[in-house]
């Protein structure tokens, strides 16, 4: 069980690198740790959920299987007063994030009550989680760092970038409606970026900046209930799927849905949590 451990954590690269410096053979080595994964998934339980209201931080991540697309389902719970999000039992779904009702049938996946006791989303904006936030009455939060990657994307402060000038003013009245709890000065804010958006050649950040817009009070949620100690990113989520590419990136891939789920249930029993902070509760 020690070596499935280091290997889950990381301590070493894949289970054949790992056999080869122990002057194990790799068929066996293999052997002995699907074995312990199977006993470590058999034996070890899910952490408990918290009680009381819950934040939900949700992030999906697509896989390509012997040519068949499987989309992973992440939720992780937290308290309100808590900084640990709790790892959820994975959903694994045939078909791409955008393409099913995958996160419907996710949530639905969650012990009993659990759903009930959601009181907000923390997401990426993807439109079935705003869609499912909406029917559920939830509260949602979006993620500050997509749209600033999006808008990243389009236009550069960099002292060498040609886009730097209009990069400046974007960046300072999106920092405003991100960040400043006068709602007088976001409206402001929201109107004069409104009136930059028409002065801007790009396409791409027009769009982004029109949906930025149309969508600004999501990202302010934390602002409104700040009781709710909300984060600001999917950075939990991402942070566990992280893991996950990584374990896969040292396994070279999953050679059958049976064996993706089972080290994907693995890690995330091991991991247990991922630290949640608030936006109260970041670091400067």
């Amino acid at each position: 069980m020690k070596a499935l451990f280091k290997y889950l954590d990381n301590h070493n690269g894949s289970l054949s690198e790992y056999a080869l410096d122990r002057h194990i053979q790799p068929s066996t080595f293999r052997a002995r740790i699907r074995s312990s994964l199977i006993k470590f998934i058999d034996k070890t339980a899910w952490l408990d959920i918290p009680d009381g209201p819950l934040i939900a931080i949700a992030d999906a991540l697509n896989q390509i299987v012997k040519g068949e697309t499987r989309t992973i389902y992440f939720i992780l719970l937290r308290s309100v007063s808590s900084t640990e999000a709790i790892i959820t039992l994975p959903f694994i779904h045939q078909g791409t994030e955008s393409g099913t009702n995958g996160w419907y049938e996710a949530f639905d996946a969650l012990p009993y009550g659990v759903k009930n006791r959601i009181v907000a989303l923390v997401c990426d904006g993807r439109n079935t989680l705003v869609c499912l936030a909406r029917k559920e009455q939830w509260l949602l939060q979006r993620c500050h760092f997509h749209i600033i990657w999006s808008i990243a994307n389009y236009t550069r402060i960099g002292p060498l970038s040609r886009t730097r000038g209009t990069g400046l003013q974007v960046k300072s009245l999106v920092d405003i409606i991100l960040t400043n709890p006068d709602r007088i000065k976001t409206k402001r804010a929201a109107a004069n970026l409104n009136i930059l958006k028409k002065e801007i050649n790009s396409k791409g950040l027009q769009k982004v900046l029109t949906g930025f817009i149309k969508h600004h009070s999501d990202f302010r949620t934390y602002l409104l209930f700040p009781e709710l100690n909300l984060p600001i990113t999917t950075n939990t989520a991402e942070s566990l799927i992280g893991k996950v590419r990584n374990l896969q990136y040292r396994a070279k891939g999953f050679r059958s849905i049976d064996s993706l789920l089972k080290w994907v249930i693995a890690l995330c029993k091991k991991q247990g949590f991922i630290v949640c902070r608030g936006r109260k509760n970041q670091p400067n």
